[in-house]
């Protein structure tokens, strides 16, 4: 018997925001997150224990930030393949897997991102994950 791998679920990054020198940009304009629509127990809650963390009315921002920044291995792990690029740069963020198609983000390059953009992608995993969303898979590209 062969294992089934479980299907991605594609979600267009165009409304993701991020502000700027009080600007507000959209950064990732025609690039897609691929997601693995799998969180383990043990991921759930220390995801849920983190965001409630940033939830609180009175969390210092250098707080905030630390916790978004120990949400990146949580990210990284529910994304199986992206086309981001840096909105400086525009390189490509992530690892290219062995054949050079698909870009898989680790924890280094979710760290390279805003907290704007780890929060976008949070979002956009729940949403994903969504039985109201009814998500159709997509296959790696």
């Amino acid at each position: 018997m062969t294992k089934k791998r479980f299907p991605t679920i594609k979600r267009a990054s165009d409304a993701c925001e991020i502000s700027i020198a009080g600007e507000t940009i959209n950064p990732h304009v025609g690039e897609s997150v691929y997601f693995v629509p799998y969180l383990s127990l043990g991921k759930a809650l220390q995801l849920t224990e983190v965001l409630e963390r940033i939830a609180e009315e009175d969390i210092e921002v250098v707080e905030q930030l630390r916790a978004i920044t120990e949400i990146a291995g949580v990210v990284a792990q529910v994304i199986d393949h992206w086309d981001w690029t840096h909105p400086i740069t525009g390189e490509r963020l992530g690892k290219t897997d062995g054949n050079g198609k698909l870009n898989r983000p680790d924890v280094e390059a979710i760290q390279e991102l805003s907290s704007d953009e780890v929060s976008f992608l949070i979002n956009e995993f729940f949403e994903a994950m969504s039985p109201e969303e009814n998500p159709q898979s997509a296959s790696p590209e």
